[in-house]
């Protein structure tokens, strides 16, 4: 029982120490010490083996100083480990992500984020409106124009999310709520406003286009702000800096982009022109 005590107590001890070694706050210091012991063994067993041909007269403990090889080896693999890390993809990605994001190029990150989500949700229900017949081929002017509304989009969010955060400082619940509520009474209303001004100069009319599709389409999409942006600012608003508000946000509105895609050329909500009344009558 004695011996059995012990050897179990000893195989724990060993378990133990094998897993504080392969920690990695020891796993260099171990891989050297592996590789120098293994090396000197291989050394010893050529030596005897030379010993045993007669091409040496003794074993020389100094033919190789494995120690400071061995210490040199590790060194150069930890460079090499340090300098593919450092050097990697990801590695390149969050330098970018660290550039894109700084205060230098912020302003430009949002806006070609917004810009490049908007024209994917109009290229989204573009390829669904040639699906389902509704629309007989892509027409690639159409995305152009909802990129350019992605962009003056961008920059109202950027220019909003720095002054709402500057106006009302905190994340407390009681500051949430308030920054949403401008966000959907102030802010929502505006970028409808500037969504349907800026498709309009690309329309003949521009002004009187305007006018009537916000007359006739903004009650729509302002409902729909209503169902999908109160949950969805609260985390913006609640977890997320400042920097990071306008990724959220076009990130969350990719699915709302192809909703306002089809709001804005969906003729059937547009008013009966008035000449088509007087003609039915």
């Amino acid at each position: 029982m004695t011996f059995r005590r012990f050897f179990s107590k000893a195989f724990k001890t060993y378990r133990l120490g094998i897993s504080i070694l392969f920690t990695r706050k020891y796993l260099f210091y171990t891989n050297v010490l592996l590789s120098m012991g293994i090396s000197s063994a291989g050394d010893l067993i050529e030596q005897r083996y030379e010993l045993y041909k007669q091409e040496i007269g003794k074993i020389d403990l100094e033919r190789a100083d494995t120690l400071q090889e061995m210490q040199s080896l590790g060194i150069t693999w930890r460079k090499l480990v340090t300098s593919v890390r450092a050097s990697g993809p990801v590695s390149h990605f969050k330098r970018i992500l660290k550039v894109a994001f700084s205060d230098k190029y912020l302003f430009y990150t949002n806006v070609t984020i917004s810009m490049g989500l908007s024209s994917l949700g109009d290229i989204c229900e573009q390829h669904y409106e040639i699906y389902i017949d509704q629309q007989e081929k892509f027409d690639i002017k159409r995305t152009m124009h909802m990129a350019f509304s992605g962009v003056a989009v961008g920059v109202l969010c950027h220019n909003w999310y720095k002054v709402l955060d500057k106006l009302i400082v905190g994340k407390t619940l009681d500051m949430v709520a308030k920054k949403l509520f401008l966000d959907q009474m102030v802010f929502s209303p505006i970028m409808i406003v500037t969504f349907f001004g800026s498709l309009a100069l690309f329309e003949e009319n521009p002004l009187e286009n305007f006018k009537e599709e916000v007359k006739d389409k903004f009650v729509t999409l302002y409902r729909a702000e209503w169902m999908v942006w109160p949950p969805a600012q609260i985390v913006n608003f609640y977890f997320l800096p400042t920097r990071y508000r306008v990724l959220y946000d076009n990130t969350i509105s990719l699915g709302y982009d192809v909703y306002t895609s089809q709001v804005k050329h969906n003729k059937s909500l547009k008013s009966i022109p008035k000449d088509s009344k007087n003609g039915s009558s």
